[in-house]
């Protein structure tokens, strides 16, 4: 028997309820499932926001991944080849006595300290934006005194072109919290030309500016155990880089892309040393001494290398890394066991001896000194 006139009406709205609060149920539930699944519904107009920093993404720890191998021109972006640079065409020092090297610190490195960043760009947008011509100066400064240092041509210059591309890629580290070679299309502010960018730049994320430079000098982390980063920052025939910079704001990381493969010199120019070793020949402020040290030289073969330390009579101890090659020139890498980062008393000459390395067929041996300083005291006998 069917309910009839009000009662009809009264019973079917009541159902009708019934079933509106079922369906936003249903929606809760499935909203809640996707959810859980690491799920989302995205709208295809949406533009890519940059996430809010979830636990599994680094947000205090800045990171260095490994570095970038050479596969070919074609893969970088960049065959265009110059004439080789000379010593003379860029900065300068004479490293082996005390004074001129403290000098050298105190004017071409500090100089690239406490210079505003003046980023345009922003996350919410996705903007990769600029920094200032200040700030870019001070990078390439802070490039140019290490490579002075190592006794390379110390000239590199920065190109619009690159530094443009580096700065794509540089948001797309700071943006997603993590490094890659290699980005995913996926990624938050993904863009071609910061994909290509990636390829060719060293990256550090949670670091920019000339503390990148730095980052990649020291080159930390088990990846790096090659030093690959200060490879490519050393490498003789680069003649060409580009810069990116992202500052960390409102919970992002921040990053640096520092394009190192452009364009270069097909022969090698002529360096001070022949060789090219980090901690170099001579005075080196310990603060710019890092745990590993490294030896460079072109084409030479260390398979059968080894490597002895001392300081005065006294043996220092040291791990030998294993060798990697597609990175700048053939190197070496040792850990010696020394304390870094802390202001020596007086002066500490090491001297270091690498015997057995093969160049075009023949064993050379080599030997050099390096004095371990505090460039802001005065010499003490």
């Amino acid at each position: 028997m069917f309910p009839s006139g009000g009662d009809w009406f009264q019973t079917h709205r009541a159902v009708g309820r019934r079933m509106v609060w079922v369906c936003l149920w249903l929606a809760l539930l499935c909203s809640a499932a996707l959810s859980c699944c690491g799920v989302s519904v995205h709208d295809p107009g949406q533009a890519r926001r940059p996430p809010t920093p979830r636990p599994e993404t680094p947000t205090t720890v800045p990171y260095l991944g490994e570095g970038a191998q050479v596969v070919s021109d074609e893969a970088w972006g960049s065959t265009e080849l110059l004439p080789a640079a000379r010593l003379t065409d860029g900065l300068t020092v004479d490293n082996l006595n005390r004074a001129p090297s403290a000098a050298f610190f105190r004017e071409h490195y500090r100089i690239s300290e406490h210079v505003a960043v003046s980023w345009s760009g922003g996350y919410s947008q996705c903007k990769p934006g600029a920094t200032s011509a200040e700030y870019r100066e001070a990078v390439v400064h802070r490039i140019n005194y290490f490579r002075a240092m190592a006794g390379v041509p110390a000239s590199i210059v920065l190109d619009a072109t690159m530094n443009a591309a580096a700065q794509h890629a540089a948001l797309m580290m700071a943006a997603n919290g993590k490094v890659s070679h290699t980005p995913d299309p996926e990624w938050y502010c993904y863009s071609e030309e910061g994909d290509r960018a990636a390829g060719a730049s060293n990256l550090y994320a949670g670091v920019w500016g000339p503390r990148a430079i730095d980052g990649y000098m020291e080159d930390p982390g088990e990846l790096n155990y090659h030093v690959p980063h200060r490879r490519w920052l050393l490498y003789p025939r680069t003649r060409v880089m580009g810069t990116g910079d992202v500052p960390g704001r409102s919970g992002f990381l921040g990053a640096n892309a520092l394009m190192v493969w452009g364009p270069r010199s097909l022969a090698r120019p002529q360096t001070r040393d022949g060789f090219v070793a980090w901690p170099p020949p001579g005075y080196v402020p310990y603060q710019v001494v890092y745990p590993r040290w490294s030896f460079s030289y072109d084409g030479a073969d260390f398979q059968r290398a080894s490597i002895a330390m001392s300081r005065g009579d006294e043996a220092v101890l040291l791990a030998v890394m294993p060798l990697a090659s597609g990175y700048g020139e053939n190197t070496i890498v040792w850990q010696p066991e020394l304390a870094v980062g802390v202001a020596p008393q007086r002066d500490i000459w090491y001297t270091v001896h690498i015997n057995d390395v093969r160049i075009e067929g023949v064993t050379h041996d080599f030997s050099y000194a390096v004095i371990v300083f505090d460039p802001d005291a005065p010499y003490v006998p």
